[in-house]
């Protein structure tokens, strides 16, 4: 339940800087997916229950915020969590480089996907401009990540001995 009560505070904390103040200050292009972010650091630190449950909470909320057809965050996020949960107990390397691998090739996955959903609605064309912007786009999310990461990192330790299970 503590677990539980972290994430949807950080959840809601993504989302609102992700959709109000991170969009006045980068452009579209630049501007990285926090939600994604914060299901990565979740892969590592939280049990799969709950993990799985909020990432799936996490993409319906976007879902509604992005107007995406309902369930196809929320799918794509619980698919990125068991992945990035899978990269977590197989990768090798520790540290920045595993995040950043780990959060570069999700975002990218996780981006190509919703692409491709819009491409198969007849919503936009695939080209070259759109892999640039999923490279980019995976890019800047994977290079925010660490400040990301870090700052979860402490609030969680905090939070754990605020309520008493450190």
């Amino acid at each position: 339940m503590i677990d539980a009560i972290f994430l949807i505070v950080a959840g809601i904390i993504a989302l609102s800087i992700q959709s109000s103040v991170v969009g006045l200050i980068i452009p579209a292009e630049l501007r990285p997916d926090l939600a994604l972010i914060v299901v990565a650091w979740s892969t590592g630190r939280i049990k799969f229950p709950v993990g799985i449950c909020f990432s799936f909470m996490l993409g319906l909320c976007m879902d509604v915020m992005s107007g995406t057809p309902t369930g196809l965050l929320g799918l794509l996020l619980m698919i990125t969590y068991i992945f990035l949960g899978y990269v977590d107990s197989y990768m090798e390397v520790t540290g920045v480089a595993r995040n950043y691998i780990s959060i570069f090739l999700a975002s990218v996955i996780l981006f190509s996907a919703i692409f491709f959903s819009r491409a198969l609605a007849g919503e936009t064309d695939l080209g070259w401009p759109q892999f640039c912007w999923i490279t980019v786009k995976s890019i800047s999310t994977a290079s925010f990540s660490w400040v990301v990461l870090k700052f979860l990192n402490f609030s969680w330790t905090e939070y754990s001995k605020l309520v008493g299970t450190v």
